[in-house]
């Protein structure tokens, strides 16, 4: 028997993130997102193509300097789980990271041309 989809349950939750992840891409989200002018928490970073990556800024602090510092995570294709980067390029504060315009490198990407955006 189909699930009516507007009963919530984990069920159909689980039915719409797979559909998600399945057609969701780096293409789709510099597309669908709303247009972000600067890194901040719930920011995604997408250098699109096929295949390309992103990753999202789920945290901010200050460090000893008082200059802004971020905490990164990504998934792959399927996102079905996310984690938290380590900064290759300043391991002496991993996690976080120093974010510029221009090139970001991470352990799995090296970011040149990306799109910032939003989840609105």
């Amino acid at each position: 028997m189909p699930l009516n989809p507007c009963v919530k349950t984990h069920e159909t939750f689980r039915k719409y993130l797979d559909i998600v992840y399945n057609y969701a891409s780096t293409i789709s989200l510099a597309k669908e997102l709303k247009k972000a002018n600067d890194f901040a928490v719930g920011t995604v970073v997408i250098f699109p193509g096929s295949p390309r990556h992103c990753f999202i800024i789920v945290d901010e602090g200050i460090d000893t300097n008082g200059e802004k510092v971020f905490k990164l995570v990504e998934g792959y294709s399927p996102a079905q789980s996310i984690y938290v980067l380590r900064n290759i390029e300043e391991p002496s504060i991993s996690p976080w990271y120093h974010l510029k315009k221009g090139i970001i490198r991470t352990a799995s990407c090296e970011f040149r041309s990306y799109q910032l955006g939003s989840f609105e």
